[in-house]
């Protein structure tokens, strides 16, 4: 029945409101409640202290005239932030800790076959992107990480982009696919214990994994598509936390792709250069387009970790005015957030971005940003941010509209110019300026 768990809650005195709030009940347009869970195989998902939080429900019985998703998950609530929690994870954290390493997978079956089989050192990621929040939490229990997914495409492409994440917590990260048309639970259930260690033993170091997923895409067949390899490449290793380490894997990586190694150690040297700040790369003279992406991963910073500050930033700066930038879609939906009073985790954020690999990668490292020691830095970036980003836009318009004038552009070029003029003057007056 679509009220089963509403009428036995009923007898026992637990009200409707209360099943609503943690996402066991729907509230109907017209008035009254439903049962979200309906007809489905329930898996509870527990917080690392062994609590009850949520549920993910698989379908039992498809119905073809009433389609309804094969896997249905618990809203967020007060308790409950899916980036925040792995699935098994106090299952697991006992074997991970004797063992050092953990063993990810994306889905609740999967997961449940290999502690069947005695793989009791794997969690998963509840279906989602994987967060820096979720990333930290492994590092709790361990420092080793083999990521074991399909090896289908979004198999891949969502290893490619949990593993940065990883590797930005400062964990060892190895990637191991399973064999064509085999998932970790079809694959547990046909070979057991033995036929999954030895798809684990076969796991390659992160940097040979990506390489093999360039080759396979012939990226590595032009230059380029090298040049789009080494540009990847870098934004996993300027995410590797050890001085020793670190040019270890980039002297390996420029070995095997064949480059020059002291080309990709300048570039690399370049991109991981700190602010002073923020924490984001910049160097003195950079272009104003550089200077744009540390103001706004600032900014998207203060917004997630400190909302308290999102009514003030979105009421000079809407994401509309971001154009194609690749986070626009983030700073969107916290926008669209808090007009509507919405909670969000950082799953949520990661959903926002889609399969964008470059754009997941940048918000990972955003969100992996330690609390600055300076306590005035979020109120700082909230009042200088966004009257600098206004003056990078203002600058680049003028830029534009110099060149039409040199080709002889006619009077409303030269009003417009003088305007945007005069509006620059009057937002650098008695303001600390960022933009230059």
């Amino acid at each position: 029945g679509w009220d089963s768990l509403l009428t036995l809650a009923g007898k026992r005195d637990i009200g409707p409101e209360v099943l609503e709030r943690s996402g066991l009940a729907v509230r109907k347009e017209k008035g009254g409640w439903y049962d979200r869970f309906r007809g489905r195989l329930m898996f509870p998902i527990r917080n690392p202290g062994g609590r009850v939080v949520a549920f993910g429900g698989r379908i039992l019985h498809e119905d073809p005239e009433h389609p309804a998703p094969k896997y249905l998950n618990s809203p967020e609530t007060a308790i409950y932030q899916k980036g925040r929690l792995l699935y098994g994870l106090p299952q697991a954290r006992d074997a991970m800790r004797a063992e050092g390493e953990a063993v990810l997978v994306e889905g609740y079956t999967d997961l449940i076959a290999l502690h069947m089989v005695g793989i009791t050192r794997s969690v998963a990621s509840l279906g989602t992107a994987l967060t820096g929040e979720q990333a930290q939490l492994i590092g709790r229990f361990a420092r080793r990480v083999v990521v074991l997914y399909d090896a289908d495409t979004a198999g891949g492409e969502a290893a490619f982009r949990g593993a940065d994440v990883l590797v930005g917590a400062g964990l060892e990260v190895r990637v191991a696919l399973l064999p064509p048309g085999e998932d970790p639970d079809s694959l547990a259930r046909s070979g057991g214990a033995e036929s999954i260690e030895a798809v684990l033993a076969e796991a390659k170091p992160l940097i040979d994994f990506k390489l093999d997923y360039f080759r396979r895409r012939g990226l590595l067949d032009t230059a380029r598509g090298r040049g789009e390899a080494a540009r990847a490449m870098l934004d996993t290793i300027r995410r590797i936390s050890d001085p020793i380490v670190r040019p270890l894997v980039l002297h390996e990586a420029a070995e095997k792709m064949g480059m020059d190694e002291r080309v990709l150690a300048r570039e690399l040297d370049r991109v991981r250069r700190p602010s002073g700040r923020g924490g984001t790369s910049r160097q003195a003279n950079d272009a104003p387009s550089s200077l744009r992406e540390s103001l706004l991963r600032d900014l998207l910073w203060v917004l997630v970790r400190h909302p308290e500050y999102r009514a003030q930033v979105f009421g000079h700066l809407h994401a509309a005015d971001l154009g194609d930038h690749p986070l626009r879609p983030v700073f969107a939906l916290i926008e669209a957030s808090e007009v509507e009073g919405k909670e969000l985790g950082e799953a949520d954020l990661y959903d926002a971005i889609g399969s964008g690999e470059t754009a997941a990668g940048s918000l990972g490292e955003i969100l992996a940003r330690p609390e600055p020691e300076d306590p005035r830095f979020a109120e700082e970036v909230v009042t200088e941010a966004p009257r600098a980003l206004h003056r990078l836009r203002i600058k680049e318009e003028l830029a534009g509209l110099k060149e039409e004038l040199k080709r002889g552009g006619g009077e409303k070029a030269m009003a417009r110019y003088q305007a945007l003029q005069n509006e620059l003057r009057e937002l650098g007056a008695g303001t600390k300026d960022r933009s230059g």
